[in-house]
């Protein structure tokens, strides 16, 4: 099978097309023959020359879907053909957190697979079956959106509440659409240029904020107030600052951001205001099939999809990412 394997930093391309065996499923596994694959910003960030890196060798990808190619043993609720979409993770599949769905704090937990290629092992227990009419474009939207929507569960929002969104990358916009869906009152989404503005208001913001103005005083014009309410998914250093400092007092800041570097507040701030800070960590087994319905009933977050590519042309590709670019989400047609 063809996968595109990362290469290091010294490499010409950061990823090339390599010519894999397909993988063979073990007990409780299976083999996805994948259609779809998003590009993550993670993809991006752990191909970069700063924190965190993919291995050498390694098939990055963790947004697909696409259908079952192979059954391990024990595996009896998929069968080959049916259509699936995996979560990144998969864990021991027996401990409490696993029962619960929850393999992201499992100790055991590890990659689920690897998207930029043609086939992926994966773990049964951490892959759902997906709905017959939906669409391969739309399951490989699971992933993403599935983020913003436990941010956006788990922040208590109320249905009239004034919420800002920091972020205009696909998380972002993820969590722009649920806030529509759990019936905010205005939204406001504020990122640093103006390039992702139309499909903010297509997923559901009322108004698009940038940093011509400070922050502190543009939200409070455009939402009536201080906002109950802050989806935090920049995931740079000084948002969290950045939203204590906003959000009203006695209000939510719900941060899915995944920032590695050393960040720093001032508690006093987040004290005298009484702030809840309530960090996010991707989803459960269960909202990821809750996720699954919902887009397949709406596919309104298909708008933030910008371009397709071959899996052929990924490793030229991939490069240009790591540019300033105007993409939303790339999808890998790992079908070509």
């Amino acid at each position: 099978m063809r996968a595109a394997t990362y290469q290091g930093q010294g490499a010409e391309q950061l990823l090339k097309l390599d010519d894999l065996p397909v993988p063979v499923p073990g007990p409780g596994e299976i083999v996805v023959k994948i259609d779809r694959c998003g590009i993550c910003g993670t993809d991006v960030h752990f191909t970069s020359d700063e924190g965190y890196q993919y291995d050498i060798g390694q098939t990055p990808g963790h947004e697909f879907a696409g259908t079952v190619s192979a059954v391990g043993e024990g595996v009896t609720n998929f069968k080959i053909g049916d259509p699936v979409n995996p979560m990144p993770l998969r864990g021991c599949t027996t401990c409490d957190w696993c029962v619960q769905g929850m393999p992201q704090f499992c100790d055991a937990r590890r990659l689920n697979g690897g998207g930029f290629a043609e086939y992926a092992l994966v773990c049964a227990a951490s892959t759902i079956h997906l709905p017959p009419a939906m669409s391969m474009d739309d399951a490989a939207l699971i992933e993403p959106m599935a983020v913003g929507y436990h941010s956006t569960k788990i922040s208590g929002m109320k249905p009239g509440d004034k919420v800002l969104v920091l972020g205009a990358g696909p998380i972002g916009l993820a969590a722009t659409y649920w806030a529509r869906y759990f019936k905010a009152g205005k939204i406001a989404v504020y990122a640093r240029s103006r390039t992702r503005e139309q499909f903010a208001l297509d997923m559901g913001a009322d108004v698009f904020l940038d940093a011509e103005r400070p922050l502190a005083e543009t939200v409070v014009e455009a939402l009536g107030g201080k906002p109950d309410i802050i989806l935090e998914a920049l995931g740079v250093p000084g948002a969290l600052a950045l939203a204590i400092d906003i959000v009203r007092p006695m209000g939510t800041i719900s941060a899915m951001g995944y920032c590695s570097d050393p960040d720093s507040f001032v508690p006093a701030v987040a004290v005298d205001k009484e702030v809840r800070l309530q960090f996010s960590e991707t989803y459960t087994l269960a909202e990821y099939e809750e996720v699954a319905k919902i887009l397949t009933e709406d596919n309104t977050p298909r708008l933030i999809i910008t371009k397709t590519v071959k899996l052929s042309e990924l490793p030229e590709f991939f490069q240009t990412l790591h540019h300033k670019n105007s993409h939303a989400k790339v999808m890998i047609d790992t079908t070509a």
